[in-house]
């Protein structure tokens, strides 16, 4: 499916990006290229938020920073984009779903502005490593990856929003595999965000201060699998309980464990360890 055949959707919508952060300010440049009208809103005074708000200024983002509900939700807001660093239970949020207006999270966003096959990966533990490895055995492999995401290593941040828009940029027969570490805080409020390759490593608790509690924290990680189909992979880590159950939930994709253990779990798809050796 060519998902950015519904790029011009944006053009002309009258969108409100919560958050300038670094997502929060990629979605807004990004949107704005795409023929939105976009306001950028962010409760924090301008002072406390660097020179990066400039950027998107300039780029033709309407930025209202120290910003209330209102102001961040002007009258005619047709969609809200969050950034991953804004709570769902924030009062502008809850405004938004209170007036009905539709809420997409920033790796929702990205998703239906490229074409882009996307490898995404989550987990408490491992996603920076397994994100980058991943995308090395691309590389070796002679297909190109762009790592993007949450991802916490300094040489390669890029958010997924910015992959996609480079994504789009390139000419050729195939786009590059865009292998995105997500964190819970992207997941809470996906719709159609549906990975090729879906990875989820383990979970422990964490995020508790955000998250009501640990089972909220899981059900949100396992919708990284929410809207695949059966052409899609969903690769789950069987020796974590809470991954596992997720796994053993029913998922849409082809699920294929992996694990440390000696052998595989079932008679389905797995990679395991046999002698020392990943078989």
């Amino acid at each position: 499916m060519n998902r950015s055949a519904g790029i011009g959707c944006f053009a002309g919508r009258r969108i409100s990006v919560i958050g300038a952060g670094r997502s929060g300010i990629g979605a807004a440049r990004a949107l704005v290229d795409l023929g939105a009208i976009v306001v950028l809103a962010d409760g924090t005074p301008e002072a406390s938020l660097g020179s990066s708000v400039e950027t998107a200024r300039r780029s033709g983002v309407d930025c209202r920073l120290g910003a209330g509900v209102e102001e961040s939700l002007p009258e005619g807001t047709e969609l809200v984009v969050t950034s991953p660093g804004v709570p769902a239970g924030s009062a502008v949020l809850q405004a938004a779903v209170a007036r009905r207006i539709p809420v997409l999270s920033e790796v929702e966003l990205a998703f239906r502005i490229t074409s882009a096959p996307i490898a995404a990966v989550t987990g408490t533990n491992g996603k920076t490593t397994t994100t980058v490895l991943l995308a090395e055995m691309l590389t070796e492999s002679g297909i190109k990856a762009i790592v993007c995401g949450n991802v916490s290593a300094d040489n390669v941040k890029k958010t997924l929003v910015e992959a996609a828009r480079e994504a789009e940029r390139e000419i050729g027969p195939m786009k590059p595999v865009l292998v995105a570490e997500i964190s819970s805080f992207q997941l809470e409020w996906v719709e159609q965000f549906k990975p090729r390759v879906a990875i989820l490593t383990n979970i422990t608790p964490d995020h508790l201060n955000r998250h009501r509690s640990f089972e909220e924290y899981v059900t949100t990680k396992a919708r990284i699998f929410a809207a695949q189909n059966p052409e899609d992979w969903a690769v789950v880590g069987y020796d974590n309980g809470s991954s596992r159950s997720i796994g053993e939930s029913g998922l849409p994709g082809r699920r294929v464990w992996f694990t440390t253990g000696a052998a595989p779990p079932d008679d389905g798809p797995c990679a395991w360890v046999d002698d020392g050796v990943l078989t």
